[in-house]
């Protein structure tokens, strides 16, 4: 009987060595450079270069990119006045998570609504206006 409880708990530390989980996401050294960031504005691009690093190292490995990297990343290239990367990053994010959608869709137009075509260099001439935006009003 000692020996069966023996050859029992053996196989079951042997079972126990092989399932050894592992991790869902890579987040690098997300913790580290956010706090960083945050007490100390001015690396805040070594925190940008760092959501970048997870999101090409999470693709290299095969894995899913942690949820909010993506659309923090394309965040990021907006702020620096990246418009059609920071979409770009933000459509990942949806693509990724679709629980994002709603409210990055929001977003995108948003965007779109206040930077959109003079970021690709087109812009409305006064002839091209209807009368409701050439009057600045509604037309009544």
């Amino acid at each position: 009987m000692k020996l069966l409880a023996i050859s029992l708990s053996g196989l079951l530390l042997l079972a126990s060595v092989g399932c050894v989980s592992q991790p869902t996401y890579y987040w690098g050294k997300y913790e580290h450079r956010l706090y960083k960031s945050y007490s100390n504005p001015e690396t805040a691009p070594e925190f940008h270069a760092e959501l970048l690093r997870i999101l090409e190292q999470s693709k290299r490995r095969g894995m899913t990119p942690p949820p909010g990297i993506a659309a923090e990343y394309g965040f990021a290239e907006y702020k620096k006045g990246n418009v059609a990367k920071a979409i770009e990053y933000f459509q990942l994010e949806m693509e990724t998570w679709p629980e994002s959608v709603e409210m990055l869709t929001v977003v995108v137009e948003n965007i779109m609504a206040m930077d959109g075509p003079e970021q690709d260099g087109e812009t409305t001439t006064e002839a091209e206006a209807t009368p409701e935006t050439a009057e600045g009003g509604s037309g009544s």
